[in-house]
């Protein structure tokens, strides 16, 4: 009896497809899935919205490691020190939807995450105060649009009622709003305020999948006839 080859060897371990692998693997050659991308590429919205939430963490120690964990760090917003994590995301300025999510321990910055939270065709980009001086920044600098950023409530409470500038900041908040719906899927409804695993790794794999089902369910509520 002859040996049998690598190639023998390798086909011989592989098990058979099952119905489903072969009717996806089908499926795939019949639909023209670029010219339908491309298609709906046109009707898609050009502006994005950017944002960020903190997810907490237990700052305990009392744990078999002794120690925090070592993916999650602190952060002061306002007169408050939070741990944990930060989820960002950039989600289309007509529906909410999401189309980006980005992870990372709670101390980074806003707008160090915004590159990554753009698709790249946006005409316009809208973001809170957290934002500021976006447009100066490096990677940005080659981008045609307009940043639409969030004066500094501050400034804003200056302004009278009947000035165009505080007018505009109200329709800023107004598209802006947007992006807090996502976050009350995800944080609230889904319950995800406090993390569920130790890492990020974890909790983003997680993350995308609250993710997706936030898509699901706004999208019903916004395209249901």
């Amino acid at each position: 009896m002859s040996q049998m080859t690598f190639a023998e060897a390798d086909y011989a371990h592989k098990k058979r497809k099952t119905r489903r692998e072969l009717s996806l693997e089908r499926t795939e050659t019949l639909i023209p899935w670029q010219k339908i991308e491309r298609q709906l590429a046109r009707h898609y919205p050009k502006g994005s919205i950017i944002d960020a939430s903190l997810i907490a963490a237990p700052p305990s120690t009392k744990n078999a490691q002794g120690e925090r964990d070592p993916d999650m760090h602190s952060v002061k917003k306002g007169n408050e020190w939070y741990f944990g994590m930060k989820i960002h995301i950039g989600v289309d300025d007509a529906l909410g939807l999401i189309h980006s999510v980005e992870t990372t321990s709670a101390e980074v910055h806003d707008l160090n995450m915004s590159d990554t939270l753009l698709h790249g065709d946006e005409k316009r980009v809208w973001g809170d105060t957290g934002y500021t001086g976006i447009e100066k920044r490096q990677e940005h600098s080659e981008r045609d649009v307009d940043f639409l950023i969030a004066r500094h409530r501050g400034k804003v409470r200056q302004l009278a009622d009947n000035d165009p500038q505080k007018q505009a900041e109200q329709c800023k908040a107004n598209v802006r709003a947007k992006v807090e719906h996502p976050f009350l899927w995800i944080k609230h409804i889904f319950g995800y305020r406090k993390v569920r695993y130790r890492g990020l790794a974890k909790n983003t794999n997680r993350l995308l999948v609250l993710a997706g089902l936030t898509n699901l369910m706004l999208a019903r509520k916004y395209l249901v006839v």
